[in-house]
């Protein structure tokens, strides 16, 4: 939840060991054995979703992306360019949204160190 709730913030990976009581390096091997994904690739993935589904729900590219935590616009888009290989208004202009997948709530597994759930499924919206 730390990661989601504070999607535009810079939580150390200490921070968030010191938040379960975990060591920055287990948190770190837990999360990815959990996720597939290390601490800071994660946190980017929400980014870009958080920051389409802002652009869907009408605010403009710039305060979507700064307020998910990108230092700007241009930011935002060469970071997704080199996660998704496509332009943020290509997916805009496509007859079919964008699928983004999300994991089940990964810090209830992580606390209970139990395996990953399944994914579930969520959509980033075409504005109009």
């Amino acid at each position: 939840d730390q990661i989601k709730n504070s999607i535009g913030e810079n939580t150390s990976l200490t921070e968030l060991a010191n938040l379960v009581n975990l060591s920055p390096a287990y948190l770190s091997e837990l999360f990815k054995n959990c996720t597939g994904l290390p601490v800071r690739r994660y946190r980017l993935w929400h980014r870009l979703y958080s920051t389409v589904e802002n652009i869907g729900l009408g605010k403009n590219l710039t305060e979507a992306a700064m307020d998910c935590g990108f230092n700007d616009s241009s930011h935002f888009i060469r970071t997704f360019r080199s996660m998704l290989g496509m332009t943020p208004t290509s997916i805009f202009t496509q007859a079919t949204p964008l699928q983004f997948l999300t994991p089940t709530p990964l810090e209830s597994n992580i606390l209970n160190q139990e395996p990953p759930g399944e994914l579930s499924y969520e959509y980033a919206h075409q504005p109009g």
